[in-house]
């Protein structure tokens, strides 16, 4: 049987090959054997075969139709393409947030320099901390009139050996008086006449901030004892105005001269003072009030500005330097004024005169100087300026003073003049000023580029 495949209809036909043969004989005799003994023979198998051909082919010659079995067999369906299913996306849950922990702020150091503390009744204490806020010392105790149980002391003690460390925010310093001492004594009757000079313990502890602290104070005498707390906030120094880049330009601060600043470097005021201990150079940085005045406009609390007192080798004593650069100025001439006064005396230890006395200053007034200062280009930079006209690390005060005529008002100890009308102070922000009107004392403090407003009569 053979096979042909019809392309167009997708089907298979099957031709037998017996018919085929047949067909194939009676179209072309030559293909079957013919003999005359073969017709007896064979007699029987020609009528079959003729009938069979009658049934299969009309005439030679004719189309020969050869039937054929057709096998519908089907062709394997051409396979779909493989879809994979989409996997359906499991739905992100969104996690309820967790409350933000604030957190802990870590608590600043405590704030370097010296630190002066009202403890009444006792008086007044200064206290030191080292530059890297790690020790402090004892600087001086001003004590005004304390009585104890019989004993009294009035007078200034300047410790020298009050040293302790500071951990964790705290110190304790507790020691007899020893040192350099201007005391009055007194002591109860019976004590004998040699004077006990009692223990003094003084202890703190600073806030987070590292510019408050408060404490207690003990002073301990054989049987006998008194005790008090105090609180105190270091003053923040006022914040230097910032100056183009280079090194400043020194002016000293009592020349009483004319200076012209090189452009492109900023002014800054200087000058030294130097004793013949470390501890007659502390007293007298604890007992000054600086004020600068410029064109007029005084700026207080610059206390701050005083540097480590270290001894110096070339001038043989023990000096500490100020230096405090001036805040943005503008082009053109300016007057500089400085004014040093001391709430008590001091001695720098020296005998300049030969008096054989040691020479001694204060209180009051006790240096005064100017020097006009001449900016080819403008100094600092402007916006560090307040919108009120505030130096940085100022505020404004505006006294009013209501009556006609000149005046004046005291500023931490000083004097300030007035005119009658508006008058504007910059003071240094961050601590708090006691301002004296008449015989009334108020307090003002303000953040820095702030605004108060003062009524004078």
């Amino acid at each position: 049987m053979s096979e042909v495949f019809n392309a167009e209809r997708n089907i298979l036909i099957r031709v037998p090959k017996t018919l085929g043969r047949f067909a194939i004989g009676v179209c072309h005799p030559e293909s079957i054997p013919v003999g005359a003994g073969a017709m007896n023979r064979n007699r029987l198998r020609w009528v079959i075969g003729l009938a069979l051909s009658a049934l299969f082919l009309s005439a030679c010659g004719a189309p020969v139709t050869t039937p054929v079995a057709v096998v519908n067999t089907p062709i394997p369906p051409t396979a779909a393409p493989s879809i994979e299913p989409t996997a359906t996306a499991t739905p992100t849950l969104t996690p309820t947030p967790s409350p933000t922990r604030t957190p802990t702020p870590t608590p600043a150091p405590p704030s370097p320099g010296e630190w002066t503390v009202s403890a009444k009744p006792l008086g007044e204490f200064v206290f030191k901390v080292s530059p890297d806020s790690t020790a402090i010392t004892l600087a001086s105790v001003t004590f005004t009139q304390f009585q104890c149980k019989g004993y009294g002391l009035d007078g200034k003690w300047l410790p020298d050996a009050h040293t302790g460390d500071i951990r964790n925010g705290q110190f304790a310093l507790k020691g007899q008086i020893k040192g350099y001492m201007e005391l009055n004594l007194t002591f109860p009757p019976g004590v004998g006449g040699l004077f006990q000079f009692p223990d003094v313990t003084i202890s703190g502890k600073f806030d987070e901030t590292g510019v408050s602290a408060n404490g207690a104070w003990k002073a301990e005498w054989e049987g006998t004892s008194c005790s008090g707390t105090w609180k105190s906030s270091q003053a923040k120094p006022a914040s230097p105005a910032e100056v183009p880049s280079g090194e400043p330009y020194y002016l000293y601060a009592f020349c009483n001269c004319q200076e012209k600043v090189p452009a492109g470097q900023a002014p800054a005021l200087r000058w030294a003072w130097l004793t013949t201990t470390e501890a007659h150079t502390t007293d007298f940085i604890n007992a000054n009030k600086t004020t600068v005045t410029i064109d007029g406009v005084p700026y207080t609390g610059l206390e701050g500005y005083w540097g480590e007192v270290a001894f110096s080798a070339d001038d043989q004593g023990y000096k500490s330097v100020w230096i405090y650069r001036l805040p943005p100025l503008s082009p053109g001439a300016h007057r500089v004024e400085i004014s040093i006064s001391l709430d008590r005396a001091v001695t720098d230890g020296y005998d300049s005169d030969g008096d054989g006395k040691l020479d001694r200053f204060g209180p009051g007034e006790v240096f005064y100087g100017w020097v006009d200062v001449s900016l080819t280009s403008a100094t600092g930079q402007t916006s560090a300026a307040c919108p009120n006209g505030a130096p940085a690390g100022h505020w404004a005060l505006t006294a009013i003073k209501s009556s006609p005529g000149d005046g004046a008002i005291t500023i931490d100890g000083e004097p300030v003049p007035i005119k009658s009308g508006e008058n504007v102070i910059y003071l240094s922000a961050g601590q708090s000023h006691a301002i004296l009107v008449g015989t009334t004392t108020v307090n003002f403090s303000a953040p820095e580029c702030g605004e108060n407003t003062l009524n004078v009569p």
